[in-house]
Protein backbone atom coordinates (compact mmCIF):
# COMPACT_ATOMS: atom_id res chain seq x y z
CA UNK A 1 0.00 0.00 0.00
CA UNK A 2 1.12 3.52 -0.74
CA UNK A 3 -0.15 7.01 0.08
CA UNK A 4 -0.40 9.01 -3.16
CA UNK A 5 -1.60 12.44 -4.19
CA UNK A 6 -4.38 12.29 -6.77
CA UNK A 7 -6.16 15.05 -8.66
CA UNK A 8 -9.92 14.91 -9.05
CA UNK A 9 -10.74 14.68 -12.76
CA UNK A 10 -14.50 14.27 -12.29
CA UNK A 11 -16.79 14.17 -9.28
CA UNK A 12 -20.37 13.80 -10.41
CA UNK A 13 -23.75 12.41 -9.48
CA UNK A 14 -24.52 8.94 -10.89
CA UNK A 15 -27.93 8.56 -9.23
CA UNK A 16 -29.73 9.96 -6.21
CA UNK A 17 -27.06 10.32 -3.47
CA UNK A 18 -24.57 8.15 -5.45
CA UNK A 19 -21.40 9.77 -6.81
CA UNK A 20 -18.56 8.76 -9.11
CA UNK A 21 -15.12 10.24 -8.50
CA UNK A 22 -12.42 9.87 -11.15
CA UNK A 23 -8.91 10.42 -9.80
CA UNK A 24 -5.60 10.79 -11.65
CA UNK A 25 -2.05 10.43 -10.36
CA UNK A 26 1.43 10.41 -11.89
CA UNK A 27 1.86 6.61 -11.67
CA UNK A 28 -0.58 4.02 -10.35
CA UNK A 29 0.77 1.12 -8.29
CA UNK A 30 0.98 -1.94 -10.55
CA UNK A 31 -0.48 -4.26 -7.89
CA UNK A 32 -4.07 -2.89 -7.86
CA UNK A 33 -6.56 -5.75 -8.27
CA UNK A 34 -10.28 -5.98 -8.87
CA UNK A 35 -12.29 -5.56 -5.68
CA UNK A 36 -9.69 -3.71 -3.64
CA UNK A 37 -10.42 -0.39 -1.99
CA UNK A 38 -8.83 2.97 -1.28
CA UNK A 39 -8.95 5.26 1.75
CA UNK A 40 -9.52 8.88 0.74
CA UNK A 41 -8.61 11.77 3.04
CA UNK A 42 -11.04 14.70 3.04
CA UNK A 43 -8.82 17.72 2.28
CA UNK A 44 -8.82 20.94 4.31
CA UNK A 45 -11.08 19.57 7.07
CA UNK A 46 -9.44 19.21 10.49
CA UNK A 47 -12.72 17.91 11.96
CA UNK A 48 -12.76 14.91 9.58
CA UNK A 49 -9.59 13.05 10.51
CA UNK A 50 -10.61 9.55 9.41
CA UNK A 51 -10.19 8.62 5.77
CA UNK A 52 -13.20 7.31 3.89
CA UNK A 53 -12.97 3.79 2.37
CA UNK A 54 -14.28 3.43 -1.19
CA UNK A 55 -14.26 0.45 -3.51
CA UNK A 56 -12.14 0.81 -6.64
CA UNK A 57 -14.38 -0.14 -9.51
CA UNK A 58 -12.30 0.92 -12.50
CA UNK A 59 -8.55 1.16 -13.08
CA UNK A 60 -6.94 2.62 -16.21
CA UNK A 61 -3.17 2.16 -16.21
CA UNK A 62 -2.78 4.01 -19.52
CA UNK A 63 -4.27 7.21 -18.06
CA UNK A 64 -3.19 6.51 -14.44
CA UNK A 65 -6.79 6.95 -13.30
CA UNK A 66 -9.10 5.14 -10.93
CA UNK A 67 -12.85 5.45 -10.44
CA UNK A 68 -14.46 5.30 -7.03
CA UNK A 69 -18.16 5.17 -6.31
CA UNK A 70 -19.64 6.40 -3.06
CA UNK A 71 -22.95 7.15 -1.40
CA UNK A 72 -23.69 10.25 0.66
CA UNK A 73 -23.77 8.86 4.21
CA UNK A 74 -22.33 11.54 6.48
CA UNK A 75 -20.19 14.64 6.80
CA UNK A 76 -17.16 13.06 5.13
CA UNK A 77 -18.88 11.92 1.96
CA UNK A 78 -20.88 15.17 1.88
CA UNK A 79 -17.61 17.14 1.99
CA UNK A 80 -16.10 14.98 -0.76
CA UNK A 81 -19.18 15.34 -2.97
CA UNK A 82 -18.68 19.10 -3.37
CA UNK A 83 -14.99 18.98 -4.28
CA UNK A 84 -14.45 20.32 -7.80
CA UNK A 85 -12.23 18.92 -10.55
CA UNK A 86 -8.62 19.93 -9.99
CA UNK A 87 -8.72 19.41 -6.20
CA UNK A 88 -5.84 17.34 -4.80
CA UNK A 89 -6.64 14.49 -2.41
CA UNK A 90 -4.48 11.98 -0.52
CA UNK A 91 -5.37 8.36 -1.24
CA UNK A 92 -4.03 5.26 0.49
CA UNK A 93 -4.18 2.25 -1.83
CA UNK A 94 -4.44 -0.57 -2.75
CA UNK A 95 -6.09 -2.01 0.35
CA UNK A 96 -7.82 -5.34 0.90
CA UNK A 97 -7.37 -8.66 -0.85
CA UNK A 98 -9.54 -8.03 -3.87
CA UNK A 99 -11.12 -10.83 -5.84
CA UNK A 100 -9.35 -13.94 -7.15
CA UNK A 101 -8.33 -13.80 -10.80
CA UNK A 102 -10.90 -15.45 -13.07
CA UNK A 103 -9.54 -17.89 -15.63
CA UNK A 104 -10.24 -17.04 -19.27
CA UNK A 105 -13.40 -18.69 -20.52
CA UNK A 106 -14.77 -19.36 -17.04
CA UNK A 107 -18.18 -18.04 -16.04
CA UNK A 108 -18.60 -16.15 -12.79
CA UNK A 109 -21.75 -15.26 -10.87
CA UNK A 110 -21.52 -11.73 -9.46
CA UNK A 111 -23.96 -10.83 -6.69
CA UNK A 112 -24.12 -7.44 -5.02
CA UNK A 113 -26.55 -4.83 -3.88
CA UNK A 114 -26.68 -1.08 -3.49
CA UNK A 115 -23.36 0.74 -3.54
CA UNK A 116 -21.65 -2.64 -2.98
CA UNK A 117 -22.24 -3.58 -6.60
CA UNK A 118 -19.68 -1.06 -7.90
CA UNK A 119 -16.51 -3.03 -7.03
CA UNK A 120 -18.01 -5.99 -8.90
CA UNK A 121 -17.77 -3.94 -12.10
CA UNK A 122 -13.98 -4.27 -11.98
CA UNK A 123 -14.38 -8.06 -11.91
CA UNK A 124 -16.74 -7.90 -14.86
CA UNK A 125 -14.23 -5.74 -16.78
CA UNK A 126 -11.38 -8.16 -16.12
Amino acid sequence: MIDLTFEIVKNEVMASDIFEMTLKTDKLPADIKAGQFANVKVPNRTDLILRRPFGIYSVNFNDNTIKLGYALRGQGTQALSILPAGTKVQVLLPLGNGFPQVEDGKKVLLVGGGIGVLPLLSVAES
